[in-house]
């Protein structure tokens, strides 16, 4: 198992995962990630909030991101 962890960054802003998650691999990571910016993404609709700029960072155990999720990307693949 590897740890990966899911940083949120809007802008210059980001918001760091302090603890990450144990995944098997990026794929897995990948996954997780489209699945909290689904719900991400909805509670910003809710409340009336822009998406533009939001994204999710994916970074493995060393902090080096890998993979990064725009929410915007979301909505289009919906």
């Amino acid at each position: 198992m590897k740890r990966f962890f899911f940083n949120i960054r809007e802008g210059d802003e980001l918001i760091e995962d302090p603890d990450g998650t144990l995944l098997s691999d990026l794929t897995s990571a990948i996954s997780e990630a489209n699945g909290a910016a689904r719900e991400l993404l909805a509670a910003e609709i809710r409340n009336g909030r822009s998406v533009d700029g939001r994204s999710i960072e994916i970074a493995d155990e060393t902090r080096t991101v890998v993979a990064v999720i725009a929410l915007r990307s979301i909505v289009a693949n919906e």
